[in-house]
C-alpha cells in the first residue's frame, strides 16, 4: 500500500509557521492583512511537489 506524501515533505510547506506557500496569501477575516493557509505536516493536496534533498537558494 502506498503512502500519500504530506505537507512535511512538500517544497511549499513552511514548517516554522505551519503554512502552505504554494499560492499568494489570502485576505484574512479582518481584511487588514493577508495570510497563507495554515496546514499540518500530515495534510496533503493535489499540488504537492517534493522538497529537494539539498535546496539551493538563488538559482
Amino acid at each position: 500500500m502506498s503512502q500519500i506524501a504530506g505537507c512535511d515533505t512538500c517544497k511549499f510547506y513552511e514548517p516554522e509557521e505551519e503554512q502552505c506557500r504554494r499560492n499568494a496569501p489570502l485576505p484574512s477575516d479582518s481584511g487588514h492583512v493577508a495570510i497563507w493557509p495554515h496546514v499540518s505536516e500530515d495534510d496533503w493536496c493535489g499540488e504537492y511537489t517534493r522538497r529537494p534533498a539539498n535546496p539551493v537558494f538563488g538559482t
